[in-house]
């Protein structure tokens, strides 16, 4: 299974973790690898105000997610989801969550990686970044 979700508020970390255990019950599964980002205080030694995530069709970005799971998703890792916050936030406040479930910890982690690096490379979401000295747009389209 995989599944994408654009939030606004974060989620239950806890629900998804059972949620993710139930379901794979009886597959074979001994992992859960979970990665959390959040907004940076400081980048470069410069305070950073706010970062967001600038998306103009939300509809492209979830189908380029999903592609990117249904891709990493196999027998070893039968389900990995995303729950992806668009708009502006502040240091410390969380904009994403990815969860991978798999046979063992090394799959789980492995796949991780890979989820998370294809998330920044393959995908039209723009990041907008205000430091104190100076504002930074990172296009991935």
């Amino acid at each position: 299974m995989v599944l994408v979700r654009v939030v606004r508020e974060d989620i239950s970390i806890d629900k998804v973790v059972e949620e993710m255990i139930k379901e794979n019950s009886g597959k074979g599964c001994g992992a859960l690898a979970i990665f959390i980002g959040f907004v940076k205080d400081i980048v470069n030694g410069a305070r950073v105000y706010s970062y967001g995530h600038v998306v103009e069709d939300v509809d492209k970005v979830v189908e380029e997610l999903y592609e990117i799971l249904d891709s990493e998703v196999c027998d070893d890792v039968p389900d990995a989801r995303i729950y992806f916050k668009i708009g502006e936030y502040r240091p410390s406040q969380i904009l994403a969550y990815v969860f991978v479930i798999a046979r063992d910890r090394h799959k789980a982690i492995e796949k991780l990686y890979r989820i998370i690096d294809r998330f920044k490379k393959e995908t039209s979401i723009t990041s907008v970044e205000l430091r104190e000295n100076g504002r930074y747009v990172k296009g991935h389209s």
